[in-house]
């Protein structure tokens, strides 16, 4: 889930509550979602921001 504010992308484990932060210093960040489709890598989460950008995120 995107935190904007927080320029944080979290994973939220609803059974718990517990939270796991996956990326930050991601300033306006308000949608995450996983690649699909031709050009869009299915394994990235793709984070986009309130001024129209678009940050790839993968595991290193």
């Amino acid at each position: 889930m995107a935190l904007n504010v927080a320029g944080r992308v979290v994973r939220l484990d609803p059974g718990t509550g517990d939270v796991c932060t996956v990326a930050d210093g991601l300033p306006l960040v308000s949608s995450v979602r996983f690649g699909a489709g031709p050009g869009w890598d299915p394994k990235a989460l793709y984070a986009t921001n309130s001024l129209g950008g678009l940050t790839s995120l993968t595991r290193g």
